[in-house]
Formats: structure tokens, C-alpha cells, sequence
């Protein structure tokens, strides 16, 4: 029978197939490049941020309130003081320049050998430099400032020479002055001041304090576990020093040519080694090394290739699948800049590019090897024919991978973070653009191979023998070994898998559990690596990177407590904040007319500031009228007026200041006063507290800023005050905190008048917002991937048991690839969310190929459908793992992080889907799978087609007359090819 349709083109009109699809990507693609931007990563961090979430509101909010140009302002407090307060600096030397650390390693060094190998290796890498005496800053006899080291201390210390010429004895000295003044370090009682005559530290000996120098060495020198374990026990020996620190006088723009001139890699002399810098060029160095290191992503396309070119026995669908992934990436570009109109393009986006890779080959597996199975039980079906079939059973498999896969991308946009938004967004489109070219593109490209090329192809006989070579020993343990295994051990297997991901959920929740990021700093090289090991190893032994315990009171960062403004953060939360145009945000005042200033409301402020001044979170002032409010402020300037020689000397003041004479202010005594007076008094207020009758009457102006608009009324108050949280405390720490703070201005807003019932507070509270979104976004995503993987596996299959088998299979292969990567040492940070919400999608495919083969086999029974899915499925399965297996290995010998941790996630994710697949979700359907009509929903007519994928499975497995016996055994009437059409 003649076919129609879809089919029928494709078998007839290969060529002009490839050329219509051809002709598509290559006009979404050029347009795609042509009319935007092209990426740039320059800042690869760029769009690491939190955006719409209560805390990215509240900071953007305040921020446009103090830029506001339409209203003014009064309040006394430097802009600069605001939420500043994590800066530690310590004013050691003017001229010592901090920012350029040089890190060593040593079994113990401080021995004379070790310090003053540490000398020669400055000397040899640093000062060698050949425009070393251009970028040092020099001194008034024009020879360069000295490295700031222990060796060159102990110079200044003893007055010798140089390093060389230091002897026992003075390192004997510096010992033991070290053990004396370790303790008073430790208690604070030494400090930098301590060098100054008008800062005298009486309990401090003078050899401890004298010229700075040994503060200097245990705030920036020695590592802080020495200094502690020496503070703790003077009289015991000496514990070995792990640690010191570097700090050449060098300027910052020759810091990039002595990276790449002397100290690329780590430098070893003995037991010391040169093993970290921070030279903050890491964003410089990252851009090379993007370039160079592509050759590993590359590597993996080879080896992709190199596999498929093997089974598919042909250089030309091979070459065209690849093409087919490539020109997915560039269509989506195009809907991802064009269509969906997303200007930023992040980073984390160059991930789908192995993804889609991964992807593709499992779709071209799956499609290959239908189509020889139709051919090898159908040999004298048409070309059409043998189309329809494949496209019947592969079409529908690939389609639940992909959606699946890209749901899991997609759901990424529920995160709040920028970044992860847009890879979700991008990979997702990617993923089923290159879907729609697996039943497109691929189609044509296999019938246009066996119409035109395969009879005149020489090549195929050598890749034919590699691939029937390939297949006879994929086909060994398939037919063999798998199969028994899965119907004859099936109790211990499921007994061991599932044991293996209990404890792996017992490393996810419980111990070591998934941890957050510590540190604000983006890690984008190995740890090893000598550009990271500074700042993710050995920062945190050194004292002055603000890590002593317990932080100084004063320390603790400002909170700032809003009313009459509402918190927003409008705009496109798919670009980072900087990107995002602020001419569309507009401050919206919780009032038309603000009330704040109404009788009750001022009321309630007095008691506000009142319980606000003895919470625990509040810093504790040395005099209470530090920590008072403006509201307090005014009070006192209304009793002052009460007197009439204060309301005559206040009167002369407004006749100087704003050329008004009244003495309205002076009756009112004590709060509270009708709205109109209060108004009218809280402005002169301001401009009597700031005249010189305010500083002679002893009146405060707090911390605190009131706005108007042009006709003086009071649209937004900011209440600040300096608190004892620290803003680089852990994350349970500040969520604590947070809700500390969040819950009691819920408390006490509730007997709050109307107008001043929605206040807010914010402060320093970034990274902790970063935290909360990935813990907040991963979970979700997560969530959303497993239910939608679910629903797509029930519309596809139509029965309840196999979707929920493949949901705990997922699980299980999620728990343990995790579990494995909380073992590693990973944490819960941007790339490590996104890997772990995609994980869904990457880890599902394997157990739908096996259950959607359970589901079509021919035979009722469990333990027959159960080795139908694994002789049928197991080789394209086992090809497409392997793949994308070898593929991420690929990776791992990069230097950028990001395709390290990629690599990585590709291994363990496609180990542990293939491992639970093969060995729990085949021996858990050979002990309870479903058997003849169990779980099976009825299919809508609106659905119908799928009973014909089923009818052409059946037929693609079974001669026609099996499987009209199969039908008839049903009692079901068979559903022949004709009656569906593509």
C-alpha cells in the first residue's frame, strides 16, 4: 500500500528534507549571531546573583531611595558608613601593599634553611623578574621596597644584611619573643596601635610592641593555628609552622606578566614550596585558559564521534548527527537572544554544549538501532514504510528522554538567581531543538546514506567489521550474563542498590550532609591549582582576613528599618542587576499622603525605637543616647522649646536659617501632637539640631534619615543602628539571625497604625541571600524535575507502576550520585546547583528506554518483558552511557573548574543511571513489573496515536502474524500501520 505523510517524504525526498532543515538552522543561526551580541565572558561570575527574592528588594529599594532625586533628605550619618562595616583593615605601613599575597608551604618553616629558602625563591622568581625594577614602588634612595616576609622582618628586627646573613641565634630570639607575646595577641591586648607612644599599652612588654614588628608577623605571617597552639601552652615545644605568607611591594599591572613569566605552576625547593597567589588576575587568566582548554571539550566531540562513526558504520551520518548537535546550540541561541529576547548570556550556558552532546548521541543510538532491527524483521518493507516504523517506536523513546531532560533544564527558571535562569532557559531550548532535528534531520540523513552513498562506500567495510565486531561483544553480556543476573539474583541486587542509596541519603541529610558555600568568592580553577590556593586553602590560616574569634562588637554590621516605602525589585530578572535598566523603577510610598506623622504613629515610634534599643541583636552603645532614635531626638527638642528663653534663642535661629519667625514648635511640650504641628516642627527640627543651638543644648541627631518631597511632606523614614550580627558568619548562623530580626519586626508591627505596619529592614545580607536561593531553588527545581518526569512517563506509557518504578529508580540515582559528590568535598554552589537539578533529566533516559520496552513487548508475562527490555535495549543503552561517560572523562584534565566539575557530574550521573537502571529497575519489574493489563490506564481518543506506537513496537518485534495472535490474545483488534498517520 502506498504511504502518505510524513513518512512518505522522507523516503522519497531525503535530499530536500536536509535541505529545508539546513536551510532553517542556517537562517536562525545567522540571524541569531547577527543582530545581538555575541557572549562574553569576561566576568564568568557575571549574573551569580539573587534576583525578586525579599532581600534583593529591599537592598535595591534602599538604594534608589538614597539616590532619589526627588526628594530630600535630612539625616547626619556619611553614605559611606552604611552597611560597610566588613572591612578589616589594618593600617600596619602606609607603604606595606596587602593585595599581592604570595603563599608557602613547609613541613616546618621556621627553621633558618626554610626561611631562607623562602628568600632565594623571592629573589630568583620575583626580583628576577625582568621589569621587576620597573613595577616596584621605590623608596627615597630609588632602590625597591623590600618583600614583607619573616626573613626580611627578622633583618629589619636584628639589623643584619639580608636573608643570607641571618644566624641561630637570631632565630632563637624571634622564638622566644614570639612565645612571650603569643598570648597577649591572642587576648586582643596586643594590637597595631600598641607601636604608637599615644596609644600605650601598659600590659603589653615593650619587645612585643616595638616598631609593630611582631604584630606584624602574627596578623599577616604566621599561621593563625601556630600563634593559638603557642598561646595555649607557652612552655611546650614549639609546633611545626604550615603556613607563611609573601607580600612583594610590587604595582598591580605587572602582576600578569610575573604570573605567566615565573609562576604558572607551583615552585618546590626541598620541604618548601611556593604553592598560591593572589594577584587578582584570576578573571585575566580565566579568559586564556577558556581558549586554551577548549581542546578537552573538544576532545570529547572526538570521542563522541569516534564511538558513533563505529556504530553507525558511516562517516556521513555521523559527521551530519554532529553537525545536527552543533547547529541545535546555535538555533537555540537564536530563540534564547531572539525570540525570548534574553540579552544575557552566562557562563553556565557552555554547559548544555556537552550536554547537548550527550543527548543527541543517546537519540542517534536509539534511532540507529531501530532502524536495523525494522530492517533485519521487515526486509522487504518499503523504504517508507520502514520509516514510519522506526519513527513510531524511536520518535515517542526520544521524545521522553528529551522532554523529560529539557524539563529538568527548564524548571531551572524557577531559581532566583540569574545565571541559573538563563542556562535553564538556553539548555532546555536546546535540548528540544535537537529533537526536532533527531526526527527531521536524522531520518532524512540515514535513508539519503542508503539511497546514494552506502552501495559506493568503502570505508563502511572496515567501521561494518569494528561495529559488528562491537556489537557481537555488546551483545555477550546482554544475551548472557545481564539477563540472568537481573531474573535469578534479583533479590540481592535490589537489596545492595537499594542500601547503597539509603547511605547515600544518610551523606546527603545527615553526615558530612550538602553543605552551602562558605566563602563569597567564586572558585574558578582547582584547588591545586596556584592562582586557588590561596584563597581557597590557605586564606583562612592568617589572622587578618578577618577570621579571629570572637569579632570585635563593633564589627557588627548596620540594620537599616524602612517604613512608607514598599520593597521592589522590578525589571528583567534574566539579566544580572547591573545590566538591568533602572529608568523603569519607580519608588512606590506605602501612602499617597504619608501618615506617618499622625499622633498614633508617633506614638508607636517611641515604642519601637524603645524595644528595638534593648533586643539582644542591637550593639550596646557606651552612652544610651547613641542608640536612640530620631523620634527620641524630637521629643527632646520639644521639651527643650518648653522654656522661654530656649523658644527665643530657637526663634532668632529661624530668622537666620529660613527667614520665618514662628513659635508654634514651642507649645507643643511632649509627644504626641496633631499630625499638621508635627509636620511643620519635625523640619525645623533638622534645621535647628544642625545650628549652633542644637550642639549648645546638647540635642543628638541619630543615625537615622526622614525623606520629603518638594512640598515638605514626609514620605519614607529609615531607622539605622548598629547591631551584633557579622555578615561572615555561616549560613545557619545568619538564617538564624535573619528570622531573629524579620521575626520580631512581625511581632511588633502588628500594633503598628496602618501606615507603619509594613516596614522592613535590610543590611548586608548578599551572600546570604545567594545562600538561601540555591538552597531554596535547587530543592524546587529538583522537585519539579522528578513530578514532571513522572507525568511524562505516564502520558507516554500509560501505566502507574511503570512510571512510579522509574520515579524510585531516578531517585535512588540521584541520592547516589549526589551522595558521591557530597563525598568529594562539593558544596551547594551555582554549578553545583545547576548539576544537580539537570540531574533528572540526564539520569531518566536509560530507565524509560527499558520501561517503555517492558511496556510494548509482546508477551504479558514479567519475567519475558523484563529480558525483552534488556536484550533489546541494553546495547543502545550501554553505548549511550558509555559515550557521555568518556566524554566527561575527557574533561577532567582541564584547569577551569567548571569542566573539571562537569566532567565529572557526566561520570558519576551516567555510572549510577546505567548501574540502577540495568540492576534495580529490571530486577525490581522481573520481581513485581506489571503483568497483562496491571496499572494500565486507558488511552483518550485524543491520545489514540500512542496505541499505535504500541502496535508498531509490537510489529517491529514480531512477524505480522505474531502479532495479530498477540492482538487476538488481548482481545483487542490489531491496529495496522495505515490507520496512523505521521
Amino acid at each position: 500500500m502506498k504511504y502518505q505523510g510524513y513518512s512518505e517524504f522522507v523516503a522519497r525526498f531525503p535530499s530536500i528534507m536536509m535541505a529545508i532543515v539546513f536551510a532553517f538552522i542556517l537562517t536562525t543561526t545567522i540571524v541569531g549571531l547577527l543582530t545581538n551580541d555575541l557572549p562574553d565572558f569576561a566576568d564568568p561570575t557575571k549574573g551569580f546573583e539573587a534576583r525578586g527574592t525579599p532581600i534583593r528588594k529591599r537592598s535595591r529599594t534602599i538604594g534608589h531611595l538614597h539616590g532619589s532625586a526627588s526628594l530630600s533628605t535630612r539625616q547626619r550619618r556619611d553614605d559611606n558608613n552604611n552597611n560597610n562595616n566588613n572591612n578589616n583593615n589594618n593600617n600596619f605601613d602606609s607603604n606595606f601593599v596587602k593585595d599581592v599575597v604570595v603563599g608557602f608551604e613547609g613541613d616546618d618553616l621556621l627553621q633558618l634553611d626554610s626561611i631562607k629558602t623562602i628568600c632565594e625563591i623571592s629573589t630568583e622568581t620575583i626580583h628576577s623578574f625582568p621589569e621587576f625594577d620597573s613595577a616596584c614602588p621605590g623608596t627615597r634612595d630609588g632602590t625597591c621596597e623590600p618583600d614583607v616576609s619573616i626573613g626580611n622582618l627578622l633583618v629589619y628586627m636584628t639589623g643584619r644584611r639580608d636573608c643570607n646573613s641571618l644566624q641561630p641565634s637570631d632565630l632563637a630570639e624571634l622564638k622566644r619573643r614570639l612565645v612571650t607575646c603569643a598570648p597577649y595577641y591572642v587576648n586582643s591586648t596586643l594590637t597595631n596601635d600598641c607601636q604608637y607612644m599615644y596609644t600605650p599599652c601598659p600590659f603589653v612588654p615593650r619587645e612585643c610592641s616595638e616598631s609593630g614588628y611582631v604584630f606584624t608577623l602574627f596578623e599577616y605571617l604566621i599561621d593563625l593555628d601556630f600563634t593559638e597552639a603557642v598561646a595555649r601552652c607557652p612552655n611546650c615545644a614549639l609546633p611545626a609552622l604550615r603556613y607563611t605568607l609573601l607580600f612583594p611591594q610590587i604595582q598591580s599591572n605587572y602582576l600578569l606578566d610575573l604570573y605567566h613569566d615565573r609562576l604558572e605552576s607551583p615552585i618546590r625547593r626541598g620541604s618548601v614550596a611556593l604553592v598560591g597567589i593572589d594577584f587578582d588576575i584570576a578573571f585575566d587568566v580565566f579568559q586564556e585558559r577558556l581558549l586554551s582548554d577548549v581542546v578537552y571539550p573538544a576532545l570529547s566531540v572526538a570521542i563522541v564521534f569516534l564511538v558513533m562513526w563505529i556504530y553507525t558504520s558511516s562517516l556521513f551520518i555521523t559527521t551530519l548527527s554532529i553537525i545536527a548537535f552543533v547547529a541545535s546550540l546555535g538555533v537555540a541561541y537564536f530563540f534564547y537572544m531572539t525570540v525570548f529576547r534574553v540579552s544575557f548570556f552566562a557562563f553556565l550556558n557552555v554547559i548544555a554544549i556537552v550536554i547537548a552532546l550527550g543527548v543527541g548521541s543517546d537519540d542517534v543510538f536509539v534511532y540507529i538501532d531501530v532502524w536495523r532491527q525494522t530492517k533485519r524483521r521487515h526486509p522487504n518493507a518499503s523504504t517508507a514504510k520502514r520509516v514510519a516504523m522506526t519513527l513510531r517506536h524511536a520518535a515517542l523513546s526520544m521524545f521522553v528522554t528529551s522532554f523529560t531532560t529539557a524539563t529538568a533544564f527548564i524548571s531551572n527558571i524557577v531559581s532566583p538567581i540569574t545565571s541559573v535562569k538563563c542556562f535553564g532557559l538556553y539548555a532546555g531550548t536546546a535540548i528540544l531543538v535537537n529533537y526536532v532535528f533527531m526526527i527531521t534531520w536524522l531520518p532524512a540523513v540515514v535513508v539519503f546514506y542508503e539511497k546514494y552513498i552506502e552501495s559506493r562506500c568503502s570505508v563502511k567495510r572496515f567501521v561494518g567489521t569494528c561495529y559488528e565486531r562491537l556489537t557481537e561483544y555488546l551483545s555477550i553480556p546482554f544475551q548472557k550474563w545481564i539477563p540472568t543476573l537481573v531474573t535469578k539474583f534479583k533479590w540481592p541486587l535490589l537489596v545492595v542498590l537499594t542500601a547503597l542509596a539509603v547511605g547515600m541519603s544518610m551523606a546527603v541529610f545527615v553526615k558530612p550532609r550538602l553543605q552551602l558555600p562558605t566563602s563569597s568568592s567564586w572558585q574558578l580553577f582547582r584547588t591545586s591549582d596556584i592562582l586557588s590556593r590561596y584563597e581557597f586553602d590557605m586564606k583562612s590560616h592568617f589572622a587578618f582576613n578577618g577570621l579571629r574569634d570572637p569579632p570585635e562588637p563593633a564589627d557588627g554590621m548596620y540594620l537599616t528599618f524602612v517604613f512608607g516605602v514598599k520593597a521592589e525589585d522590578p525589571g528583567n530578572h534574566m539579566v544580572p542587576l547591573d545590566d538591568d535598566s533602572d529608568s523603569n523603577f519607580h519608588l512606590t510610598f506605602t501612602q499617597p499622603s504619608l501618615s506617618l506623622i499622625s499622633p498614633a504613629g508617633q506614638m508607636w515610634l517611641e515604642r519601637f525605637c524603645g524595644d528595638l534599643k534593648n533586643q539582644s541583636f542591637v550593639y550596646e552603645y557606651p552612652l544610651s543616647s547613641d542608640a536612640d532614635c530620631f523620634i527620641r531626638s524630637v521629643g527632646d527638642f520639644f521639651a527643650f522649646l518648653n522654656t522661654t528663653e530656649s523658644c527665643d534663642a530657637y526663634v532668632a535661629v529661624q530668622a537666620s536659617y529660613v527667614k520665618e519667625t514662628s513659635r508654634r514648635c514651642c507649645a507643643v511640650g511632649t509627644l504626641p501632637t496633631d499630625a499638621d504641628t508635627f509636620a511643620y516642627c519635625l523640619r525645623h527640627w533638622s534645621i535647628a539640631i544642625a545650628s549652633p543651638i542644637g550642639a549648645a543644648s546638647g540635642l543628638t541627631y541619630p543615625d537615622d534619615r526622614l525623606y520629603f518631597d518638594d512640598e515638605g511632606n514626609l514620605k519614607a523614614i529609615e531607622v539605622t543602628i548598629r547591631s551584633t550580627l557579622d555578615n561572615a558568619r555561616a549560613y545557619v548562623d545568619m538564617n538564624r539571625d535573619w528570622n531573629r530580626v524579620e521575626n520580631w519586626l512581625d511581632a511588633i508591627s502588628e500594633s503598628a497604625p496602618s501606615e507603619l505596619r509594613h516596614g522592613w529592614f535590610t543590611g548586608y545580607f548578599a551572600f546570604y541571600d545567594l545562600q538561601k536561593s540555591l538552597n531554596f531553588g535547587t530543592l524546587v527545581s529538583m522537585g519539579l524535575s522528578v513530578g514532571l518526569s513522572f507525568v511524562v512517563l505516564l502520558i507516554t506509557t500509560f501505566n502507574v507502576v511503570i512510571s512510579l518504578y522509574a520515579v524510585v529508580t531516578i531517585a535512588a540515582t540521584l541520592l547516589s550520585t549526589v551522595g558521591t559528590l557530597v563525598l568529594l568535598g562539593w558544596q551547594l554552589n551555582i554549578l553545583e546547583s545547576v548539576a544537580m537539578s539537570i540531574a533528572v533529566g540526564l539520569s531518566v533516559d536509560f530507565t524509560v528506554h527499558y520501561g517503555v520496552a517492558y511496556r510494548v513487548c509482546p508477551d504479558e508475562r514479567r519475567r519475558e518483558r523484563t529480558l525483552f527490555s534488556v536484550t533489546h535495549m541494553g546495547p543502545a543503552v550501554t553505548m549511550a552511557a558509555l559515550t557521555t561517560f568518556v566524554a566527561g572523562a575527557m574533561m577532567m584534565p582541564s584547569r577551569i573548574l567548571a569542566y573539571t566539575q562537569l566532567g565529572t557530574f557526566l561520570m558519576l550521573i551516567m555510572f549510577f543511571s546505567w548501574l540502577y537502571a540495568n540492576f534495580f529497575f529490571q530486577p525490581l519489574c522481573s520481581l513485581i513489573g506489571p503483568q497483562r493489563t496491571f496499572g494500565q490506564l486507558s488511552v483518550p481518543s485524543s491520545l489514540a496515536f500512542l496505541d499505535c506506537y504500541r502496535a508498531a513496537a509490537m510489529d517491529e518485534v514480531v512477524s505480522e502474524n505474531d502479532g495479530a495472535a498477540a492482538a487476538k490474545e488481548e482481545n483487542k483488534t490489531p491496529v495496522s500501520f495505515e490507520t496512523c498517520i505521521w
